[in-house]
Parts: C-alpha cells; sequence; structure tokens
C-alpha cells in the first residue's frame, strides 16, 4: 500500500517504473501525456490572437478581458504540463528511461 495517494482523476494515470530510492520496480503515477501538446495549441491560440488584435480591440469592453483570461489561463496548464511521474510509495521523481515517449 502506498504512503502518498498521488494525483488522481481522469488526467493522470498508473503504471510501473524502477525507482533508484526504493531500490525495486513500484508503482508509479504519471500525468496525462496530452498536458504538453495542450500547451503547444494554447500558445499557438495565443500567437493568433496577437496577430487578430486589431479584431479584438475594436470591441474592447467584451473581448480583451477575455483575451487577458486566456492568456492568464497558461500558467496553470504550465503547471500541469511540468508534473513529472512521481513513486507512490516514497514520493521520489521518476526518471523516464532514455527514448520512452513519456520524456
Amino acid at each position: 500500500m502506498s504512503v502518498l495517494g498521488g494525483m488522481s482523476g481522469p488526467f493522470s494515470r498508473r503504471g510501473h517504473a524502477d525507482c533508484e530510492r526504493c531500490v525495486r520496480q513500484v508503482e508509479v503515477t504519471m500525468p496525462w501525456p496530452g498536458w504538453g501538446k495542450l500547451r503547444r495549441v494554447w500558445l499557438v491560440l495565443i500567437f493568433f490572437l496577437v496577430a487578430s488584435s486589431p479584431l479584438y480591440l475594436a470591441d474592447m469592453h467584451g473581448l480583451l478581458p477575455a483575451a487577458l483570461m486566456l492568456v492568464a489561463a497558461i500558467g496553470p496548464l504550465n503547471a500541469l504540463a511540468g508534473i513529472r511521474p512521481t513513486c507512490l510509495d516514497c514520493g521520489a521523481v521518476i526518471e523516464p528511461p532514455v527514448g520512452s515517449p513519456t520524456g
């Protein structure tokens, strides 16, 4: 049984990996692999937002606050995209093997 609960919910998954601290194969919690892709899509959306700034500046009272909320929302997305796989027994960050698609 694990001491730490780890991440839970639809945007995480469980797997097995080698933990250097526990010196054995343990159950790990891994973030959803789509966070990095979603972050890239979000950055492209912000680029198009900047490129179309003359259009939304025409209706500054409605679209400008919405655009600023979109830009501010990248902070939590960056935090979610930066989560590393974690050992559920000791809480150590697990480095994925070289060449693995999760790294």
